[in-house]
Formats: structure tokens, C-alpha cells, sequence
């Protein structure tokens, strides 16, 4: 290991890794591997690994402007599809409201039978009055 290091000592703090190695290297292993070389090369190669690192990542406001057209696109999507059912969404309220006022005129017609029905019927016992008590109760 350490003819490793005395060999990476030598070379350039660019020659040292590719691109994608410092990328790909987890910090343990970068340190490891740097053991022994001046501080400012370590300082150098760590900045351009985080350079590196940053360019892949998109930033935040990269992140929030895509996400705002993403969201803005949905929104105009959404609120088409909501205004295109509108004929479909009246003539569903038209058949619920014929269907509605078809029940009130069954439930009218069977209210006004009822009370026909009512005013043609012998009086029973249970629509008179209870009789009083007869006086052996007393």
C-alpha cells in the first residue's frame, strides 16, 4: 500500500484520478488514498471533486423551475379536462333533477291517497278517544 501512495505521491493532483473516479470514490476511500500528499493538493482534488459532484446534481433552483413549469403544465392540463365535461356534467344534473322531481310526484300522489283512504274509512276504535274508565274501578 504505501508503494501506492509513494507512486501517486509523484504524479499531478489532475493525473492522480479521472473524472469519474473522483466522483464515484466514496470520501473514505479518497482520503486513503491521499494519505501523504501535500495539503493543498488534497484541498485541490477535494474541491474538483465537489465541482464535479455539483455539476451532476442539478441545483435547487433548477429543481424548483422544473418543478413549477411541471406543475404549472398540470394545472392548465387539469383545469382543461375540468371545463370539458361541462355538457356531460348538465345533462347528468338535468336527468338527476327529472328523476328527483319524478319521485315527488309518486311520493305526492301516495300522500294524497292516504289521505282519501283516511277520509273514506269507518272511524276505528283507535282514531276515537279512549272511553273513560268504567266506575267498578273506582
Amino acid at each position: 500500500m504505501s508503494g501506492c501512495i509513494s507512486m501517486w505521491s509523484t504524479c499531478g493532483a489532475n493525473d492522480r484520478f479521472s473524472d469519474e473516479q473522483l466522483v464515484s470514490l466514496s470520501v473514505r476511500e479518497l482520503n486513503r488514498h491521499l494519505r501523504g500528499v501535500s495539503k493543498d493538493e488534497v484541498v485541490r482534488l477535494k474541491q474538483k471533486r465537489r465541482t464535479l459532484k455539483n455539476r451532476a446534481m442539478p441545483s435547487p433552483a433548477d429543481t424548483s423551475a422544473y418543478s413549477t413549469a411541471t406543475l404549472w403544465s398540470r394545472r392548465n392540463m387539469c383545469s382543461h379536462n375540468r371545463y370539458m365535461p361541462l355538457d356531460q356534467l348538465q345533462c347528468e344534473l338535468n336527468r338527476v333533477l327529472r328523476e328527483r322531481d319524478a319521485y315527488k310526484a309518486r311520493y305526492e300522489k301516495l300522500l294524497s291517497t292516504n289521505h282519501s283512504i283516511a277520509a273514506e274509512a269507518p272511524p276505528t276504535r283507535s282514531s276515537n278517544p279512549p272511553s273513560p274508565p268504567p266506575d267498578y274501578f273506582l
